[in-house]
């Protein structure tokens, strides 16, 4: 019986991509996922300083993309 194969003995896709991490990758995506969360970015004040200003610069028409 097809369906009580599927359900008693196959893995289930979700499985096997929980399965292409290995445990520091899971740990570090989790880290990452976190900081993110938690509005902590990934460049300094300055750079950040830089994108708002090249940001600005494009709204306002004076650089185009």
């Amino acid at each position: 019986m097809p369906n009580e194969r599927n359900a008693i003995g196959a893995r289930s896709s979700a499985d096997d991509e929980l399965a292409l991490f290995t445990c520091q990758e899971w740990t570090t995506l989790l880290r990452l996922r976190r900081r993110y969360h938690d509005g902590q970015d990934l460049w300094d004040a300055r750079e950040l300083a830089r994108l708002s200003f090249l940001r600005w610069l494009r709204e306002t028409g004076r650089i185009e993309s």
